[in-house]
């Protein structure tokens, strides 16, 4: 059985894949009306999950929910073109690294399928040397290249690049670390939207 998320007034819906503690939803949440959007968070660590639940007891953010499940068993409850936009910020290795894309390519033609027509995926992820040196511009090149080539073979037309950053809204524990050492990890953002397909 398919799970609904737009049943009742939501007009919107959010969703952050690997949530961690919460943080990004919540100062997401200030921008959108809680009666019209709801923000989902999706967290299979139990005390990042139990951290993020904790956040929402307010009444002025009732519109956020956090779910304590892997992602994959999540999107495959529900239907095709229901979600507004989904957000992965610094995804595992095994869901973003080239020695891995044979198996998270498919995962991503999923989130691509439940993703409404117009609707969006906001990608922050990183490069690190194997052998924590610094990162070279060559290297970022290359690797960005091969970032937008795989996204937009999967299906997604990428409609904004944000180099060696991520969104000014976004904020978490890792990403804000990172952001420290610039030299080492190279942040980039890739805005995707969905056409037809």
């Amino acid at each position: 059985m398919k799970k609904k998320l737009d049943e009742g007034n939501y007009k919107k819906i959010i969703i952050e894949i690997g949530s961690g503690d919460g943080r990004l939803l919540n100062n997401l949440a200030e921008f959108y009306d809680k009666k019209k959007t709801h923000l989902i968070g999706i967290e299979t660590d139990k005390e990042q999950y139990r951290c993020s639940c904790k956040k929402i007891k307010k009444p002025t953010k009732n519109n956020i929910e956090f779910i304590n499940e892997p992602f994959e068993n999540v999107f495959l409850k529900l239907d095709d073109n229901s979600i507004n936009t989904v957000i992965s910020v610094l995804p595992h290795p095994l869901y973003i690294d080239k020695i891995h894309q044979a198996k998270w390519s498919s995962i991503y033609k999923t989130v691509l399928k439940k993703i409404k027509k117009k609707g969006s995926f906001i990608l922050v992820t990183e490069l690190t040397d194997d052998l924590l040196q610094p990162v070279s511009q060559a290297d970022y090149v290359s690797w960005r290249k091969w970032l937008v080539e795989t996204f937009s073979s999967i299906g997604f037309k990428i409609i904004r690049i944000i180099d060696e950053g991520s969104p000014l809204c976004f904020s978490s524990h890792y990403l804000d670390k990172f952001k420290n050492d610039s030299q080492r990890i190279k942040i980039i953002s890739l805005v995707m939207v969905k056409y037809d397909i």
